[in-house]
């Protein structure tokens, strides 16, 4: 399996100073920055290697061994991915003996990842109609 590496940039730090980030993007931080918790839950799962992991938990918790396994990646580079993942309340771990084992924080997590496969659908079907125009 081909693996997936983890950015450099990005951090499981949450951004703490909404109004600081919605001034440096140009927004009014008294408008807008319920926004940024929100953007940080899309930005978690803007990896691929972090939106294999959020499909692979639809089915049921897996240890980070088994995630390792089925991302191809090193145990460090799957657990700076859970832990992104976890700051943002997507997962969220249960210790099992000596294993932690994930699961999505929430079942409607399964669905929104079902709304972006619709999405990709209308958008192959907007396409493929404009071809045949």
């Amino acid at each position: 399996m081909t693996s997936v590496k983890a950015s450099k940039r990005e951090s499981p730090s949450r951004l703490d100073n909404s109004s600081v980030v919605c001034t440096n993007i140009g927004m009014d931080p008294n408008k807008e920055s319920w926004l940024v918790p929100r953007a940080e839950v899309f930005k978690a799962l803007g990896h691929p290697a972090r939106l294999l992991i959020a499909q692979t938990l639809r089915e049921r918790p897996h240890s980070v061994a088994e995630l390792v396994e089925i991302i191809g990646s090193d145990g460090s580079t799957v657990s700076k991915h859970l832990s992104i993942l976890k700051v943002a309340g997507v997962i969220y771990g249960k210790k099992t003996g000596t294993k932690i084992y994930y699961r999505l924080a929430c079942n409607c997590l399964a669905a929104m990842l079902d709304s972006v496969e619709t999405v990709l659908r209308l958008k192959a079907d907007v396409a493929s109609n404009a071809l045949s125009d």
